[in-house]
């Protein structure tokens, strides 16, 4: 029998102000730090020329805490 748990998150994205859209061109990841269970949050150029900032890690422990 095997033991575990699920502990379940979910990600968020921030659309930066306009006046801040060119601040990158490309996809900007981090470095993934081995110690942390996550990849980090990025910066993603977006079709319509905003940029977004994400995903946080937030913790979805009940049903209502999904939008």
């Amino acid at each position: 029998m095997v033991n575990f748990s699920i502990i379940p998150f979910r990600g968020e994205y921030f659309k930066l102000p306009a006046d801040k859209n060119n601040i990158i061109k490309h996809l900007t990841y981090p470095v993934p730090d081995p110690k942390l269970p996550f990849l980090g949050v990025h910066l993603t150029r977006m079709i319509d020329g905003s940029d977004t900032l994400g995903p946080i890690a937030v913790l979805g422990l009940a049903r209502e805490c999904y939008p």
